[in-house]
């Protein structure tokens, strides 16, 4: 009776806080364990969810008992994730106050984790002899075309696990349903019959044989390749016995067009040498431990990145790399490959379905050793973690903004906690809860200030814009003399250039030249921008276009003009200027798919003069030939309500000014601003991060903003302003009445209020905040807060769209 008195906690993709129980039946108590696919009931059908937990009849809640219903079945033999592995699921769900199957839903991919993906078809050339009896029965009744696994199981009587035989053996191909369909990837491979006969051999079949003899067993693809239509012919090799073929599962590559990067064999510079004996000594200790490497641009902290990686390795164990963005990735990736060639696995979103499909499953076979991706990567189901490294760690490209809201660069650190392993945090310009950190000893600390082979850090000018004469003098109203006087210089000496401006489009609006009138987006509180390409206004938030229109249409008046300049126009721009060079642009409208690998190859290979860009410019692009830096306008950052809004500014200027002077010659950066006197702006001009932090740090104690005080956000979206508003009043009317009865320190909470952007995408949006220096005392009011209203409640209808964001990165 002991066996029937187990329960499962498992998590469905529902929008409850917690898992659900189910009783584990006699015959599944065998097979079932923490990090199974199962099928449950669900209110009145059945759902796919993942066990979190197995307990005993003690830990289940008396009253719950009577209503707990049965696991239906196991949907896979092996469990999907380890046990650290789904420790760290429950420690995110619980942190971020997500429902545990959002969660889940992170962790196990869309092709997997559908009920009735996967899909078995009989595969015609097996020998069904090689089956035992029962197996046998079961192999004839399937069909040729793929068929659900779920209806196989309901038309024969059997369980998942049961059918899963067939696909151990072999007898089966199996393909999944996810946005498409996923199918296993399998390829031919041909070898000769070392004492064939050979003779009477036509000249195809002939070359043929000749390759196989000196290559020894090739893939059809590469066969094809080198002679064309070869099937017949080999075809007829098989058929003569003068060849046998194999067929076997192979995986898609992300980048097979991508040529590694020769690894470096010049020795560490002595701050490489130096964090790396740090990082080591706790390496060696097997212990987790966290580091902040500040490390300025081009100091070399990929190297130090790979020989702590190689450590890793060398001792067994396996390596997970962070990046911000997919444009990071392809370079990234060529340096790792050339030091680790096919050691390594990349997740990202820009990938298809097949490969991240052929990607999971490599890693779960643990075939791989590194695991190079965006934030998703972090929940690789990786075994046996020896070190995280998350590069440019201060990007809030790390925040999740949808689902459960997680940063994956604090969630490393637990990560690495629960694996043992070593986080290491990379960047320029670290964050200042990173900094913070480190300077308070929760972090250990490794500067390297030089950059390698002892090259000068840029000279940064700032560029006055106040001062009219600056601008327009020569030949553009957007680019100063002093700039314009180094691009040609630059160019001349067949160097290149970057401009920078974080504003895409051609014109961030079109107003009328005689009332004033500017278009605004219908969905949105901001102003459309006109695209001339398209000859369109769009919205960068919920994408509505409209045709450029002729008239204005309150005033009727046909001039209709577009203000202010984004990327589009500054490129249109620069190639009128410098119509002898070539010039091209990188923002998100150009760098869709492949389109973003193959410009930054070009750039890479001096194709390209003078790029243009917004802030993917700045992701940690390494092009030696790049000696002059221009930012067009430096203050966009610094006009928004934000409490970061001069952090970002600091950052973006210090990494785009990173990009010049990477190679033998040394680089200059010139800053176009109307407020040259702003202390993140001649911080960034000296490239002195301890003077930003010193005087940021300030501020932010001074208002218990992060480091110092921590924030949860709940986020209020509707339609209607008036549904809006009153939910906002339902939970402010919680949280007042949680503070008048409690001992809450100063814990406190601002608004409801409507946030910057008041209307996105058709949404009123209203927001309020909860803040405090105790994290620990701020997360208890907000979770009584929420269970007063009813938040995770299945029961409680509720019209507007209600989102809590923990350690919320924008509040915009």
């Amino acid at each position: 009776m002991a066996d029937t008195a187990r329960y499962a906690q498992v998590a469905l993709d529902v929008t409850i806080l917690g898992a659900l129980t189910y009783r584990i039946p006699l015959a599944l108590a065998g097979m079932l364990s923490r990090g199974h696919l199962v099928e449950v009931p669900f209110r009145n059908r059945s759902k796919i969810g993942l066990v979190i937990d197995v307990v005993d009849e003690a830990d289940v809640d008396a009253e719950l008992l009577p209503k707990v219903r049965d696991v239906v079945d196991v949907v896979d033999r092996d469990p999907m994730l380890t046990p650290s592995g789904l420790d760290f699921l429950k420690f995110l769900a619980d942190y971020y106050m997500a429902p545990i199957g959002d969660v889940a839903r992170l962790a196990v991919p869309a092709a997997v984790r559908l009920e009735g993906a996967k899909h078995y078809a009989r595969r015609e050339e097996f020998d069904v002899t090689l089956l035992p009896p029962d197996l046998q029965l079961m192999f004839v009744s399937l069909e040729a075309t793929p068929v659900p696994v779920k209806s196989l199981r309901d038309a024969l009587g059997l369980t998942y696990a049961e059918l899963a035989e067939l696909e151990i053996a072999g007898a089966v191909d199996v393909t999944y349903d996810a946005e498409q369909r996923v199918s296993v990837k399998m390829e031919r491979y041909y070898r000769l019959i070392s004492d064939a006969e050979q003779s009477g051999l036509g000249t195809k079949q002939q070359a043929v044989v000749d390759h196989l003899a000196e290559h020894g067993e090739t893939p059809l693809a590469e066969l094809r390749e080198l002679f064309g239509n070869v099937h017949s012919s080999l075809n007829r090799l098989v058929e003569r016995e003068i060849c046998v073929v194999d067929e076997r599962e192979v995986y898609r590559d992300p980048f097979a067009d991508a040529e590694p990067t020769a690894p470096l064999d010049a020795p560490l510079t002595e701050d490489q040498a130096a964090a790396l004996t740090q990082i080591r000594a706790v390496q060696q200790s097997g212990v987790f431990g966290a580091f902040l490497l500040h490390g300025v641009t081009g100091s070399g902290k990929t190297r130090v990145y790979v020989q702590a990686i190689r450590d890793v390795i060398d001792a067994g164990r396996t390596a997970l790399v962070l990046l911000p963005e997919i444009a990071l990735t392809p370079q990234f990736v060529a340096v790792f490959r050339g030091y680790f060639e096919g050691e390594i696995a990349v997740l990202h979103s820009g990938l298809s379905v097949a490969e991240k499909f052929d990607e999971w499953r490599r890693i779960r076979r643990g075939e791989v050793s590194i695991v190079i991706g965006a934030r998703s990567a972090l929940f690789a189901p990786m075994n046996d973690i020896g070190i995280i490294v998350v590069d440019e760690e201060h990007d809030p490209s790390f925040k999740q903004e949808e689902g459960a809201r997680y940063n994956a660069r604090d969630m490393a650190l637990v990560r690495g906690k629960l694996e043992g392993a070593v986080v290491v945090l990379g960047s320029a310009t670290p964050s200042l809860e990173s900094y913070h950190n480190a300077q308070e000893g929760r972090f250990q600390y490794l500067s390297m200030p030089r950059r390698v082979y002892d090259r000068p850090m840029p000279e940064v000018e700032l560029v006055d814009l106040r001062r009219r004469g600056d601008v327009g003098e020569r030949r553009s109203d957007h680019l100063s003399d002093r700039l314009l006087d180094a691009l040609d210089e630059t160019l001349a000496k067949e160097q290149q250039a970057i401009l920078f401006l974080n504003r895409r489009g051609f014109s961030p609006c079109v107003v009328c030249e005689v009332c004033g009138h500017v278009w605004h987006c219908p969905n949105c509180d901001v102003s459309l921008t006109y695209h001339r390409r398209q000859e369109s206004l769009r919205c960068h938030h919920c994408d509505h276009s409209m045709r450029l229109p002729e008239r204005c249409p309150e005033c009727s008046n046909h001039g209709v003009g577009p203000r202010g300049i984004g990327t589009e126009q500054l490129e249109s721009h620069v190639r009128t200027l410098f119509p002898r060079h070539v010039c091209a642009r990188l923002d998100r409208d150009t760098s869709g798919g492949r389109k973003l690998q193959a410009l930054i190859r070009r750039f890479g290979r001096r194709e390209i003069d003078l790029l243009v860009g917004t802030q993917m410019v700045t992701k940690g692009h390494d092009f030696p030939g790049v000696t002059t830096v221009g930012v067009v306008l430096a203050d966009l950052g610094l006009n928004f309500p934000d409490l970061r809004g001069a952090e970002r500014t600091f950052q973006l200027l210090t990494q785009v000014a990173g990009r010049a002077g990477r190679g033998d010659d040394p680089g200059r950066v010139y800053v176009q601003t109307y407020s040259p006197e702003h202390f993140a702006l001649e911080a960034a001009q000296q490239h002195d991060y301890a003077a930003f932090a010193a005087s940021e740090l300030v501020r932010r104690q001074m208002f218990g903003y992060p480091p110092y005080g921590h924030l949860i956000a709940v986020k209020f979206e509707d339609s209607r302003e008036n549904v809006v508003a009153t939910v906002s009043r339902s939970y402010l009317h919680a949280a007042r009445r949680r503070l008048r009865h409690g001992e809450w320190g100063d814990c406190e909470v601002k608004g409801p209020a409507p946030a910057p952007f008041e209307r996105l995408r058709g949404k009123t949006r209203w927001q309020m905040l909860f803040q405090a220096t105790d994290r620990g005392l701020l997360r208890r009011l907000v979770a009584s807060v929420l269970h007063d209203v009813g938040h995770f409640d299945p029961e409680t209808k509720r019209s507007a769209r209600v989102v809590v964001d923990v350690d919320p990165i924008s509040m915009l």
